[in-house]
């Protein structure tokens, strides 16, 4: 009979992803109490019991009891249970299939990178956001060739659709699709004889120079490869196989040797656990090019599964076998060069825009300051502030950019002074269907003036003259739009006022430019916000008195959120306050929508927040309102409740505050007849005048009756 002991019921079963656990079954072949000839010399029935057992000797009558069994740990071994139905274990029973997996969301955000245009950049920017990716050491299955290979769970072969697949030429082909790389160009396969195959109509032509692959032989040069190219060379992988001890094998088949066998330990003759062993192997696999050392010969390379993970890996030029250069790869499927925008010296100083000089073209050229989170056109700035502009041009004809070399460019006005920043370079989109259609990138020329040259893609003019043209492909028109952040060149423009900047011969800009304000530090907040405060009669509930502020909030003009105060109390000695949770509310003026608003406990203040990054405060008038409750409705003292504003735009002075009248709670009999003066009203200047009034009166009487008995004594 096989049972689980009671006892010993083990479980270390793993994720429930797992189909196996690890548990104790009974191997004696006994039941408990069982008459047996001899007692189990392992049993102890003195352990059984937590108290010792008595020190001193108990004579009792001597009973004779027939021997039985009482199970021990001998009687168990431990067994691996496997969930699934009877088969033969192997590693695929140890994996667990939800490890390392991830959705198409969280493996972009880790992708997510801002394409050029430049299919080599754009390459090596996606195979860098990839590095210090690791496969699933706990997710794996063996191959379905051999039978014996450990393949482990990618996100690269999840994409490719072949989640446990070698993952090598998997990644590379990640990065070829999200660097919008397209297939006509360069395969995205899952091997490298794949690869190689694919590429051979690639392979350079001497007698025509086409082609941008080439096979070596251990003779790459050492300038030919550059960063972003693809190679295929020879290195070493990392192999995992899973591996099954045998039964152990007797060759000696004489009766002692039987004997010999019988009597070793059980474990010793039966298969263990699979597991796996890992060796290194010679291979041919792949990588991109993200370093090139000209000078020792060496390649720096991004490769997948390099032991299970994305790294860089030097190479001599010796191992490299096959080199795809991505820049004639985009010359080819194109018709253009990888977008080289410029043409220079040997100096490295631009002799050249490259392009259709398409100025004439140009029919908007706008100037924007951000409002929030979007950009509004503007004809007053001042002379430092940071604006964004959009340039159009318009009904380009397609045949004048394919007699150009797919290149335009426009010249801005010399007071531009274009910020180098992320859109200093991007995408070019269709104006129409917003896809792709090519790249730009803002450079400045030897004469000081910034150039937007427009790169459009060949396969782009070719659809817009068939779609726009019908048989005379001289009608199709091309329109273009390019947005970039820029200053004003102040030594171009005045500052003390209107300036009306030539665009083009038919075009001018008409702009109003003022110096920097520099606010007087003792007003800036009075310049964008007017603060005030009040306090409503205490309310009293038991010994608790509650005081309801409103807090009148002006804002001048719209400002980038969030907007923060700190609110504050001032206590006599003995008095507590604790504001009242729920109580917080915001209005505006005549309906408007208010923001959000939050507040919480910072530093012993209650730090109020008005709106969120990214959403502007719009200018307006906002009522904030709230309670505070005191420990105690009878003490002598003031309760004075601070508000200030911080971290706002138009002002550093965060300690600038406003206060509410001074609050006095006096001691009577009836804490219901407590009434205090409100803002605004009588306040405490009534009853100081009533004060001294009653004092002169007494000054006046007492000084009576002094004359009076100074008459009756004479």
């Amino acid at each position: 009979m096989r049972m689980v002991s009671p006892s010993s019921a083990i479980n270390s079963s793993s994720p429930s992803s797992r189909p196996h656990t690890t548990t104790y079954e009974l191997v004696c072949g006994l039941e408990e109490g069982e008459l047996v000839e001899e007692v189990n010399p392992d049993y102890d029935p003195v352990a059984l019991f937590e108290e010792p057992v008595a020190a001193k000797p108990v004579v009792v009558d001597p009973v004779t009891e027939p021997p039985v069994h009482h199970h021990t740990d001998a009687c168990y071994e431990e067994v691996l249970v496997c969930g699934l139905p009877e088969h033969h274990h192997t590693v695929n029973c140890l994996s667990d299939p939800l490890d390392g997996t991830q959705d198409e969301d969280e493996w972009l955000a880790q992708t997510g990178t801002t394409l050029s245009g430049n299919w080599a950049d754009d390459l090596l920017a996606v195979a860098e956001s990839q590095l210090g990716y690791e496969q699933s050491e706990r997710n794996f299955q063996l191959d379905d060739a051999d039978g014996e290979t450990v393949r482990h769970y990618t996100r690269y072969g999840n994409d490719y659709g072949n989640d446990y697949g070698p993952w090598d030429v998997m990644f590379l082909s990640y990065c070829l699709k999200y660097a919008d790389i397209p297939q006509s160009a360069i395969p995205q396969v899952s091997s490298v004889l794949s690869l190689h195959s694919q590429l051979r109509s690639a392979l350079y032509n001497e007698e025509t120079g086409s082609g941008y692959a080439m096979d070596f032989d251990g003779d790459l040069p050492s300038d030919a490869a550059m960063p972003g190219d693809i190679v295929i060379y020879n290195g070493t992988v990392t192999k995992a196989v899973a591996a099954e001890s045998q039964p152990l094998q007797v060759q000696d088949d004489s009766a002692d040797a039987d004997i010999a066998l019988l009597s070793m330990d059980a474990a010793a003759t039966t298969d263990t656990a699979p597991h796996i062993e890992e060796y290194t192997v010679d291979t041919s696999t792949v990588g991109i090019v993200s370093d090139v050392d000209e000078d020792f010969g060496t390649l720096t390379v991004i490769s997948g599964d390099v032991d299970g993970k994305v790294a860089k890996v030097t190479l001599n030029a010796s191992q490299v076998t096959t080199l795809v250069s991505v820049a004639n790869a985009q010359q080819a499927d194109y018709g253009v060069a990888t977008p080289d925008f410029k043409v220079e010296d040997d100096a490295g100083a631009i002799t050249t825009i490259k392009g259709l000089d398409a100025l004439d073209y140009l029919t908007a050229l706008t100037v924007q300051r951000k409002n929030g989170t979007e950009y509004e056109d503007t004809n007053v700035t001042t002379i430092s502030e940071p604006l964004h502009s959009s340039l159009t041009v318009k009904d380009i004809p397609a045949q004048a950019i394919q007699d150009n070399d797919y290149f335009v460019h426009v010249k801005l006005p010399k007071s531009f002074d274009v910020l180098e920043d992320e859109l200093i370079s991007g995408k070019l989109e269709d104006t129409g269907n917003y896809v792709t259609c090519g790249s730009y990138q803002l450079l400045k020329g030897n004469d000081g003036c910034w150039y937007a040259v427009l790169r459009y893609d060949q396969n782009y003019i070719k659809q817009k003259e068939e779609a726009d043209a019908g048989a005379d492909t001289s009608d199709a028109k091309v329109t273009s739009n390019v947005s970039f952040n820029f200053q004003w060149n102040q030594s171009e423009v005045t500052s003390s006022g209107f300036n009306q900047i030539e665009v083009n011969k038919d075009y001018a800009l008409d702009i109003t430019i003022n110096p920097d304000e520099t606010p007087d530090e003792d007003k800036k907040d009075d310049k964008n916000y007017d603060l005030n405060q009040s306090v409503k009669d205490p309310r009293c509930d038991g010994n608790d008195a509650y005081l309801d502020y409103t807090v009148t909030l002006v804002v001048q003009n719209e400002q980038a959120g969030p907007l923060t105060l700190a609110d504050s109390m001032t206590l006599p000695t003995g008095v507590t306050a604790e504001y009242v949770e729920d109580s917080l509310q915001l209005r505006m003026e005549e309906g408007d929508t208010a923001p959000g608003i939050t507040w919480e406990n910072v530093n012993d203040e209650r730090k109020i927040t008005l709106g969120s990054a990214g959403s502007p405060i719009a200018a307006g008038t906002y009522y904030i309102r709230y309670t505070v409750k005191l420990n105690k409705t009878a003490f002598d003292g003031e309760v004075i409740n601070n508000i200030k504003i911080l971290d706002t735009p138009i002002s550093d002075d965060a300690e600038k505050s406003v206060k509410t009248d001074s609050l006095m709670i006096t001691s009577q009999a009836d804490p219901s007849d407590y009434e205090l003066p409100s803002t605004g009203g009588a306040g405490t200047k009534l009853y100081t005048a009533g004060g001294g009034a009653l004092m002169l009166a007494a000054l006046v009487c007492g000084v009576c009756r002094k004359r009076r008995r100074e008459r009756r004594a004479r």
